[in-house]
């Protein structure tokens, strides 16, 4: 189990049920030192739960319970799964592509992630959340031409991101990377160059708040926006920073992405399954 997008959700969504008192674990097919700094217990195929939560399919089939799968992108692996009980999607835009009904966006948990540290009146650190190694190559270049410092976390496990993430100004990634780095009152800007989507060195740029709604119904990957960066353009993007719009994302995430109430909605479904009525 890596440090990628998923395996953060699994860890937020867990910690917060389980500060509700339920009973929760976590699987994944290959475990490893990630799973193990989560603290939670590893489920074992078999074992039977009243919801099972489900991402990319890796759980169906091995243990009882209440299914809900959830469709994180729009790529075929992350399509709907007949045999789960419910399907939801993260976004809009997912939601479109496989004609789902039920939205519950991707929670952060505010707690954990939050500003410990300020971000800078000017832009000196930016900090890579990138997942590809020629992305991160496209935007050292950026940061030469903007005269900034850049950090990365590229192959390298980083069990403690909220501290990596508080020891940067401004933060460059898609999809999780973005909500988190938000949550810690970070500017941000939404590149990647992910092999699985159709546009090269793909993003939505500098996000700003009149830029949230659109952004978010993309999941901050920028996609559907078709723009495709270089070093110039991007370094153009790394100069709009202004840590005032650190502020005004983490009050975003506050306000539309909190664990809490993501928790809540996969409880609402639960219990219209069941007939009950979950907390």
């Amino acid at each position: 189990m890596g440090t990628g997008g998923t395996e953060c959700w699994c860890w937020a969504m867990a910690d917060e049920l389980r500060r509700r008192g339920h009973d929760v674990a976590l699987y994944t097919p290959n475990p490893g030192r990630f799973l193990e700094r989560t603290g939670h217990r590893v489920a074992t195929p078999g074992e039977s739960f009243d919801l099972v939560l489900d991402n990319h399919g890796v759980s169906l089939g091995k243990f009882g319970g209440v299914t809900v799968h959830t469709c994180h992108g729009v790529i075929p692996a992350e399509s709907p799964m007949p045999t789960a009980d419910a399907n939801v999607a993260v976004s809009k835009r997912v939601a479109k592509r496989w004609g789902l009904k039920d939205i519950i966006t991707n929670g952060v948990d505010t707690d954990r992630f939050r500003n410990i540290t300020e971000p800078g009146d000017s832009l000196r650190r930016v900090l890579s959340l990138c997942k590809s190694k020629t992305a991160d190559a496209m935007l050292a270049e950026a940061c030469r031409i903007a005269g900034v410092e850049l950090r990365t976390t590229f192959g390298r496990e980083s069990f403690d991101v909220e501290n990596v993430i508080n020891g940067a100004d401004l933060v460059v990634g898609v999809g999780r990377s973005v909500l988190d780095a938000m949550s810690c009152a970070r500017p941000v800007v939404s590149f990647d160059d992910r092999s699985y989507y159709a546009v090269r060195f793909h993003g939505g740029g500098y996000i700003r708040r009149d830029q949230y709604r659109l952004a978010a119904d993309d999941n901050f990957t920028g996609v559907s926006t078709g723009k495709s960066w270089d070093a110039s353009s991007l370094a153009g993007e790394l100069k709009k920073y202004n840590p005032a719009d650190g502020y005004r994302n983490r009050l975003w995430i506050l306000k539309n992405h909190s664990v809490a109430a993501s928790a809540d909605k996969y409880l609402k479904i639960y219990g219209e399954i069941c007939g009950k009525t979950e907390k």
